[in-house]
């Protein structure tokens, strides 16, 4: 079998109907950009020394490289009840094409499992497309994630939320490459092989009670508690501060108030990011997220820093294809919503960044998800955990990050929610730290891991 010609690009032919074209693309690179390798765009014939062929006729293709035959497409809304099982490393994940049928470990012989079409339907939000339900913030609900429909309806199978079937997939494709003789160069977190990404939200800076006039106030000293963990010598972190107020949901604040000191401080220092956190209805309003992007440039100007194109919408709103169209055409380049709001976990099936797709163009956006595994108020609030029980969660999206060597985004608010709130980020950055996990803030993170460093 002749070897795959060295270095990043892989050769890779979509051999399916026009339609599935785009799906399938999206699918294979995100299963091999995080594999270290770029996909290159063949026909068949391109194949001839090697690369992966996926299509409808494996058989057919040049032998030399890894075949995947394609799953027909499903008729209507994909069946959680009806997914594979693919045991493999350990664990037995959902595959969602084709359905009802049992794989193992690669064969060398065409593969009949479809992880490109899985990966597609969890990252591209495909999954979340045919469900009406929302909350009273037009958010999916929770139980209604993917990830949760599938827990649910299959127990046999690994929780999707806590250990991602796509990061599964991933090292799936990577033994197949291996073994017909591929390079895979893989990707680390500047040296490490997972990470740990801390983010501050600041949703308020005071209270409206007198003593906050007086300075007395908890948000404030929260943040400066929080600051004072994150943004250190040993991590960075990201901060999303808002700059517009929209509806009775956002806070206003001045970006010049003396509560975000200790930020502007960090970020002039270079040990935080900042990001915008847009007001409530900016979420999908192009000309209100460019204008809040301006006013929080503006303002980090002044004070002598910078703002990334990073972005967090607030209430973590998000709707297809509205939101992530409207952050592009205002100018972010990555995005962290795509989480839940009342527990942790992976809800689009991997804790590995992908790119965004458009569903109803049919293409990818130019765009990156680095995907949100928790958040504080989701924890104590939404799911009552108390300290002990956000303790758990926080341990299990490190331990699904750590296993798929992908990163977990731990979200924490300046507010005083409950005893031992920091208490459990720090110690879980400690322990983070302790076993080998980069420890930065959302663009230094991805811009390592996307070198391949």
């Amino acid at each position: 079998m002749p070897p795959f010609p060295p270095g990043r690009p892989i050769a890779c032919c979509t051999d399916v109907p026009a339609p599935r074209v785009a799906p399938a693309r999206h699918g294979l690179e995100v299963l091999l950009t995080g594999l270290g390798l770029e996909p290159h765009w063949v026909d068949v014939e391109g194949l001839a020394d090697g690369g992966i062929y996926y299509g409808d006729a494996p058989d057919a293709a040049p032998a030399a490289g890894v075949r995947f035959r394609a799953a027909p497409a499903p008729a209507g809304p994909i069946d959680a009840a009806g997914a594979s099982r693919l045991d493999w490393a350990g664990g037995a994940w959902p595959l969602l094409s084709p359905p009802g049928r049992t794989f193992g470990a690669p064969s060398g012989a065409a593969e009949e499992a479809d992880v490109v079409a899985s990966t597609h339907a969890w990252t591209s939000g495909l999954l979340e497309a045919a469900v009406v339900r929302r909350d009273t913030h037009g958010r999916l609900r929770d139980e209604d994630a993917a990830p949760a429909v599938v827990a649910a309806m299959r127990p046999d199978l690994a929780d999707p939320s806590l250990r991602p079937p796509v990061d599964a997939y991933r090292a799936w494709i990577g033994a197949a490459l291996e073994r017909a003789g591929a390079p895979v160069p893989g990707r680390s977190w500047v040296g490490h092989r997972w990470a740990v990404i801390p983010t501050v939200d600041v949703d308020m800076v005071r209270t409206r009670r007198p003593g906050a006039l007086l300075g007395d106030d908890p948000r404030r000293e929260r943040l400066a508690e929080l600051m004072a963990l994150v943004a250190c010598e040993e991590s960075r972190a990201t901060v999303f501060l808002k700059a517009g107020a929209t509806a009775q949901f956002d806070v206003a604040y001045a970006l010049d108030h003396a509560a975000l000191d200790p930020v502007w401080a960090a970020a002039g220092a270079g040990r935080a990011e900042l990001a915008l956190h847009p007001s409530y209805f900016a979420h999908d309003h192009v000309p209100r997220l460019a204008a809040e992007r301006i006013a929080l440039a503006d303002a980090a100007r002044a004070a002598g820093a910078t703002v990334s194109p990073l972005v967090r919408t607030h209430f973590l709103r998000w709707v297809e294809p509205g939101t992530p169209r409207a952050l592009v055409a205002a100018g972010f380049a990555v995005d962290s919503s795509l989480g839940y709001a009342g527990r942790a976990g992976f809800r689009r099936g991997t804790a590995v960044p992908f790119r965004l797709y458009d569903l109803d163009a049919g293409a990818p956006i130019d765009a990156w998800e680095v995907p949100l595994a928790a958040m504080d108020t989701a924890l104590w609030t939404h799911a009552r955990a108390g300290r002990t029980g956000a303790a758990a969660s926080v341990n299990a999206v490190l331990a699904g990050a750590r296993e798929a060597g992908g990163a977990a985004v731990l979200l924490w608010h300046n507010e005083p929610v409950a005893e031992g709130h920091v208490d459990v980020l720090e110690t879980a950055l400690n322990e983070a730290r302790a076993a080998g996990a980069l420890v930065d803030g959302i663009a230094g993170a991805l811009a390592g891991w996307r070198a391949g460093s």
